[in-house]
């Protein structure tokens, strides 16, 4: 199947992108952190990439469930589980 990835604003290409880090990790044999593959994906699509793009579609990715995602002023991310 496709995967959209053209502005469709559901976070397909960034879920897309922290599965395949993972994928690859996980066949290397490395454990990686879910704050790194969120921090890593946000690498390959803004940066790598070029998207004008915010990061929280790929540490919501990375982290699933349902979080309290804060971006500080000094690049760090927080993230917090929300218990209902």
């Amino acid at each position: 199947a496709d995967i959209p990835s053209k502005g469709t604003g559901l976070g397909s290409s960034s879920a897309f992108t922290v599965g395949l880090l993972h994928a690859l990790n996980a066949f290397r044999g490395q454990y990686v952190s879910k704050a790194k593959l969120g921090a890593d994906s946000c690498c390959i699509e803004i940066e790598l990439c070029g998207a004008p793009i915010g990061r929280q579609d790929q540490y919501a990715a990375a982290f699933g469930g349902l979080n309290l995602i804060e971006f500080h002023f000094d690049d760090s991310v927080s993230v917090s589980p929300l218990i209902c």
